[in-house]
């Protein structure tokens, strides 16, 4: 049932100020307006093919890694940060259009790459059409009765990942064990082929043999600790917009983290917040085409689609 991503269109390899390189690969048609997807903490963006797919007929979707993650060559442990990932952000967004032309652009970032594209906002001028933020982790303000549980879960995650086992024999090893973390019988599981597809996406092969982890262990836990100390949320309000949030359902049982605080933190700002019934943080994996579908008239109403 799995099924991999198409050849792309065109591939850039674009240099980053600290000799870090982003591997940006354009999917789609080249004449619609623009979408840049990537992902979350120690994954990969082709991992997320059964969501960004639905957009490849009429948008020009561009697919990049984070630094040190998927297809991208790895680089220094001391300058993996999201500092980093945000400058990384800001080149693209200039070179990109200097390479292939500037039209409409929205953002579709899962988790990790929603908060780099938020602290991005904050810091520099916005450069949206628009921005679709998939359950992004934040961790509330000290007074927030949330800001315990979100710190701590990022902790534990940072503590989990320090512990990664980093190699394997064939993809089908890391694919088994993602179905068992993700696809338990407390949460919803993934459509058919995507633990595959993602296994695939962050492994890399070695040359003794086997495959390993694009973005070790080490490199994860560090950012899992670095997002528990991030004070992003007090300043939402200072985003203009247009900004959607499609998060993990927090009605769901035994929801947390990221599901109960951006329903909090949606309301607080006023930004556009929708949560699909019984999604985990995972939503883009479980149910690719509601979520596209929400996306989809995301970009009708801000008149790029018809």
């Amino acid at each position: 049932m799995f099924e991999p991503p198409p050849r792309p269109r065109r591939v850039l390899d674009v240099p980053m100020r600290d000799g870090a390189v982003i591997r940006v690969r354009q999917h789609g048609h080249a004449e619609g307006p623009r979408l840049l997807v990537s992902h979350g903490n120690a994954l990969a963006s082709d991992g997320y093919y059964p969501f960004w797919r639905h957009f490849v007929h009429d948008c020009e979707v561009l697919v990049y890694d984070q630094r040190n993650h998927g297809q991208n060559p790895r680089h220094r442990e001391d300058a993996h940060c999201v500092a980093s990932f945000v400058d990384d952000l800001a080149t693209l967004l200039r070179e990109l259009p200097e390479e292939w032309g500037s039209k409409p652009t929205f953002g579709v970032f899962h988790s990790l790459s929603a908060v780099v594209a938020v602290a991005h906002a904050l810091a520099h001028p916005w450069p949206w059409d628009g921005l679709v933020l998939f359950d992004p982790p934040f961790c509330p303000a000290p007074d927030d009765p949330l800001y315990d549980e979100a710190r701590t879960q990022e902790r534990t995650l940072a503590e989990r990942a320090a512990r990664r086992r980093p190699h394997f024999d064939h993809p089908d090893e890391l694919a088994a064990k993602l179905e068992q973390a993700m696809g338990g019988p407390d949460a919803p599981a993934w459509v058919p082929g995507a633990y595959e597809g993602m296994a695939r996406a962050v492994l890399r092969e070695r040359d003794s043999g086997g495959f390993e982890l694009a973005c070790p262990g080490a490199f994860e836990a560090k950012i899992f600790a670095e997002n528990s100390t991030l004070s992003l949320t007090p300043r939402l309000g200072e985003l203009p917009g247009p900004l959607l949030f499609l998060c993990a359902d927090p009605e769901r049982p035994g929801a947390r983290g990221p599901a109960l605080v951006n329903r909090r933190l949606a309301t607080a700002h006023g930004h556009r917040y929708h949560a699909p019934p019984g999604a985990t943080h995972m939503l883009q994996l479980e149910q690719p085409h509601q979520c596209a579908q929400l996306t989809r008239r995301f970009l009708q109403e801000q008149g790029v689609l018809e």
